[in-house]
């Protein structure tokens, strides 16, 4: 990926495009991923470009305020059989 951005502005080339919107989604949680984004200036330089757009900027926020409101809400041994013990096969 930070080879091909070094190469174009954008995923796709030099337009932004759904590939770019999809793949921030995963890029943005670099943290978690134990992943240094130092280690690849491309792949920087386009998450900060991606980051400073205000429509990307206003899905982060809805997202935000959505999981904070499901944090709140999720009593910590639901959330732990939910995703790990029977429960996680009934559907819902």
């Amino acid at each position: 990926m930070d080879k091909r951005l070094a190469a174009c502005e954008w995923l796709a080339g030099d337009v932004y495009t759904i590939a770019d919107m999809a793949t921030f989604a995963w890029v943005r949680l670099y943290e978690r991923h134990a992943t240094d984004l130092a280690d690849y200036p491309s792949v920087k330089r386009w998450a900060d470009a991606l980051s400073a757009r205000p429509g990307v900027q206003r899905g982060c926020a809805v997202l935000e305020d959505h999981m904070a409101q499901v944090n709140a809400d999720l009593d910590p041994k639901v959330a732990l059989e939910n995703f790990f013990g029977n429960t996680q096969y009934t559907a819902r």
